[in-house]
């Protein structure tokens, strides 16, 4: 049986296989099977090449087709180039297309508004509703009631009606 290399002298083996470049190694062989990678070279060396013999078209492929087509546009949707116009042969007219617009815009403000009054009770409902009436209420009556009630309390004090 044969002792184990130490580790330096592994090193100086691998050390002079990459110096020597394609040549055997001298001295000792790490492996028993000294000629398994002179085999694997002869074999390699006699295998076909594969050939790619279908060429590389230049022209895009659909992906990036796609990719560009969205650089045409901004955020807003309009397009990027100025000479753009529109096509005589759209669908809806353009009337159609800013009462849609209009429609849409209504639409969101009031699901904004009903996202801002998700936090309110029932309590705080019935208030925003029942303000305005009190209030035209107070206007219309609440002078003739002070007035009642002050004569009324001035006719306690005195002991004479009013």
């Amino acid at each position: 049986m044969r002792p184990e290399p130490s580790m330096e002298d592994i090193l100086a083996s691998i050390k002079r296989i990459i110096a020597d470049g394609d040549r055997k190694p001298n001295g000792r062989t790490l492996s028993p099977e000294g000629d398994r990678f002179d085999d694997l070279r002869r074999r390699d060396s006699d295998s076909s090449v594969l050939e790619l013999t279908d060429p590389i078209s230049s022209s895009p492929s659909k992906d990036q087709q796609m990719n560009n087509d969205h650089r045409d546009y901004n955020e807003n949707n309009t397009p990027l180039n100025g000479n753009a116009s529109k096509s005589q042969d759209s669908l809806m007219s353009e009337r159609a297309e800013q009462a849609s617009r209009q429609a849409l815009k209504n639409l969101s403000a009031m699901m904004v508004s009903q996202s801002s009054h998700q936090d309110l009770t029932l309590e705080d409902l019935v208030k925003d509703m029942l303000r305005p009436m009190l209030k035209e209420w107070l206007d219309s009556n609440l002078p003739a009631i002070v007035e009642a009630m002050v004569s009324r309390e001035i006719s306690r004090i005195t002991g004479q009606h009013f």
